[in-house]
């Protein structure tokens, strides 16, 4: 066995630079600080940087290695993107990742492609709206509200993307910003309630659809990933992140919720809404992973994965409730763990890592969309939603579970494979 290589300073820092600037853009485009540490550790071996320590700070990376004259080259990079997804540049950089511990790519290749991803430009608002709106329409239908009202929750979809669009371009605080929001889907929504365009029940599931989507909830996915991993500076941050957002929303429901038993005394009634067939529900399930494909960045090579990936899960989904009489939330979760498991082999042969493949069926099929809806309308007619709510956020967690445990279990195999 050879010895190990020990650099000097000017070879060490170039390659400190391009692996620390490498390790944050992963984790600004999306990927969970575990996932991101280890794309890092392999590249790190291949520029002969494997004594390196690699600190992960949340929302900051250090690099430290000590070179062959006893001296510390250190580089700390730093993003502002975590707690935002887009999977477009999650592809280029598991690219760059793949060729440089490949050995395809030096330490100047890796920053020159960083360069070039960094001079592309981002997903067109039009077109996170779009996609959010077809999104918020196939949940909408999952919930079982009627075609009208789903159409309604799109049109404000749009509306809400556009407004926090602006909002971020102002720098408002996310936790007002996801605050402002709720209250103006809200406020949308009540107004079409209010002209006679949709029912009490379907206003309340209708609302459920954009509060749902402004909480960060691959988000809160992406930290349970790296708690499982064992990287709790991430998953700190990320916990801050969702913390932001879904208080901004509750925040923003509260004030809605509050005038609403103010002006209107809440009257309690059955809030039960139709089921849906499971055909449409595979349908709308396959019209969602690849309306969040267009959502989140992903490029035209990823709608056809994410239709698949989408009916699958929804498939495995059903099948578990109906053929197997699972509980909901445990079919999510082995929804969820089987979800991760193929994607992590999926990944193998496709340009998208595994986190971005899991994210089109998570969105696509298994959101926690009649649960929020259950808990607004228990607050809305007189009940109590603290349990629903409750339920909602236990889902989210088992997903991140199920995914990060089929993720880990498929990756073993893989190693024990190769």
């Amino acid at each position: 066995m050879s010895a190990p290589v020990v650099l000097a300073p000017a070879e060490a820092r170039p390659r400190v630079d391009a692996l620390s600037r490498l390790t944050v853009a992963l984790i600004g485009s999306g990927f969970a600080g575990g996932e991101a540490l280890f794309l890092a550790e392999r590249c790190a071996h291949r520029l002969d940087l494997g004594d390196a320590e690699i600190l992960d700070f949340g929302s900051a990376v250090s690099v430290q290695y000590v070179a062959a004259d006893g001296s510390s080259v250190m580089r700390t990079a730093r993003t502002d993107g975590v707690g935002t997804i887009n999977c477009r540049e999650m592809k280029y950089l598991s690219q760059v990742a793949e060729a440089t511990a490949a050995g395809t790519l030096d330490a100047r290749g890796v920053l020159t492609a960083l360069e070039a991803i960094d001079a592309r430009s981002g997903p067109k608002v039009w077109v996170t709206a779009a996609g959010l709106a077809v999104l918020a329409f196939a949940i909408a239908l999952q919930v079982g509200i009627g075609w009208l009202p789903a159409l309604l929750t799109a049109v404000a979809q749009i509306f809400v993307t556009l407004f926090a669009a602006l909002l971020g371009r102002l720098g408002v605080n996310r936790l007002f910003g996801c605050a402002a929001q709720a209250i103006l889907a809200a406020s949308l929504i009540g107004l079409a309630y209010r002209v006679g365009a949709v029912t009490g029940i379907d206003a309340a599931a209708a609302m459920a659809v954009p509060w749902l989507l402004t909480i960060p909830l691959p988000i809160l996915i992406a930290l349970v990933v790296d708690v499982v991993y064992n990287r709790p500076a991430g998953a700190v941050v990320r916990g801050f992140v969702v913390v932001l957002g879904g208080g901004g929303v509750a925040l923003g429901a509260y004030a809605v919720l509050s005038v609403l038993q103010a002006l209107d005394p809440p009257v309690h009634r059955d809030i039960t809404l139709p089921t849906l067939p499971i055909w449409l529900g595979l349908v709308a399930s396959i019209v969602g992973a690849v309306a969040n494909a267009m959502a989140n960045g992903g490029g035209r090579d990823l709608l056809l994965p994410a239709a698949v990936i989408g009916l699958f899960t929804a498939s495995v989904n059903q099948t578990l409730i109906h053929a197997a009489h699972f509980p909901p939330g445990w079919a999510t979760l082995v929804a969820s763990a089987v979800l991760g498991y193929c994607c992590a082999f999926w990944s193998r042969r496709s340009p998208y890592p595994v986190s971005a493949l899991a994210l089109m069926g998570i969105t696509g099929a298994i959101l926690p969309g009649l649960t929020v809806y259950e808990g607004v309308a228990e607050t809305v007619f007189g009940g109590d939603g603290t349990a629903a709510f409750e339920q909602a956020i236990m889902t989210g967690v088992g997903i991140g579970v199920g995914v990060a445990a089929g993720v880990l279990l498929a990756t073993r195999r893989l190693v024990r494979r190769d």
